[in-house]
């Protein structure tokens, strides 16, 4: 069995399947870029995938010292459409706001932060890692493998990183 016959999330060969976009289209400013990543993906799994993808889409798009193309997406997908669309979904990123005490070199700080749930930011995490794995390497079935993501401690040298990209002195 060719490996584009099967869900690059479940492996399933017998479903209806569909071309999930790896990263998600709304991870990219208008105009698109023509050569988005397209891999198979049963309806079953791809059908609760835009929710995962909102979620991530907001808490990645909300970074301090976003890029252009995020400012944009985050005015643009998420303030201009996302929450205007559903004012749900806003109330639900409200309890993920908030202030957290950063301390480094002898200081507190006080920052404004968003978060996502280890859980949701997970499953984006292990879909986007799947699927790239899928386009890149077709001939290797990914879809069964058990993924499981890290997230190392911070140490003083990421401080250190966080103040340059931030420009926060401590």
């Amino acid at each position: 069995m060719k490996k584009m016959d099967k869900c690059c999330l479940c492996g399933a060969a017998d479903k209806k399947m569909t071309r999930d976009h790896i990263p998600p289209e709304g991870f990219f400013p208008i105009p698109l870029p023509k050569n988005l990543i397209t891999v198979p993906c049963c309806e079953e799994c791809h059908k609760p995938l835009s929710l995962e993808d909102e979620a991530f889409r907001i808490w990645a798009s909300s970074v301090h010292g976003a890029s252009p193309a995020g400012k944009w997406i985050l005015q643009n997908k998420v303030f201009g459409s996302s929450f205007k669309r559903s004012p749900k979904l806003y109330e639900n990123v409200k309890k993920f706001i908030g202030i957290q005490k950063l301390n480094s070199l002898g200081q507190t700080l006080n920052v404004p932060t968003i978060s996502i749930p280890t859980e949701r930011a997970n499953r984006f995490l292990i879909r986007l890692t799947k699927g790239l794995l899928a386009h890149f390497y077709p001939d290797y079935d990914y879809s069964l493998d058990q993924f499981i993501v890290r997230v190392p401690l911070p140490t003083r040298e990421h401080l250190i990183k966080v103040q340059e990209i931030t420009k926060i002195s401590f």
